[in-house]
């Protein structure tokens, strides 16, 4: 158990009621053993006393900072949840760099259909633009979005293949 007082307890009980903590250790002597198991527990800072208060400060902006960041992860994941598959099917093709026709092509929808679902994904995230999309994605920590197996029922494949146009009246094939 993690030292002192066995905060490895308490931190599972408060992960448990949905809040993560970060916990400045300060003691007055720390040993290579004792500083692994703080370190193992995952302790935002490790500080000696006597500490100047610069020291402290520091220690403690650092811990808000993250706590900063790991509830902003939490509620972008929040948010990704809410997606619809066909709507993260369009998510992780728009932050690929995809637009809406080869995104429309590679899911057999309309461009109109894929306009509709980028809208309502971006409403749902809060976002209004693509730009701010990736930011989105990246301040987050979404490296990659899992895409559920699609049940089908958004569209049907229309048949043709990228860049092939045929003439009325030709025969030729690609």
């Amino acid at each position: 158990p993690c030292t002192p007082g066995n905060n490895e307890q308490v931190r599972a009980e408060l992960a448990d009621r949905g809040f993560a903590p970060q916990i400045l250790y300060v003691s007055d002597s720390v040993d290579v053993a004792q500083a692994l198991e703080v370190a193992k527990c995952e302790t935002s800072d490790l500080v000696l006393k006597p500490a100047r208060m610069e020291t402290i400060t520091a220690a403690i902006a650092n811990a808000i900072a993250r706590d900063s960041k790991a509830r902003e992860i939490k509620l972008a994941r929040s948010r990704l949840a809410e997606l619809k598959a066909r709507e993260r099917e369009v998510l992780t093709l728009l932050l690929d760099g995809h637009r809406n026709k080869t995104i429309a092509e590679a899911l057999g929808i309309g461009i109109k259909t894929v306009k509709v679902h980028r809208q309502r994904l971006m409403h749902k995230l809060q976002i209004r633009s693509v730009a701010e999309l990736v930011q989105f994605a990246i301040a987050a920590g979404v490296h990659s979005i899992p895409v559920p197996p699609h049940s089908g029922h958004c569209g049907k494949k229309t048949g043709r293949r990228k860049g092939v146009v045929a003439k009325e009246g030709s025969s030729s094939s690609i």
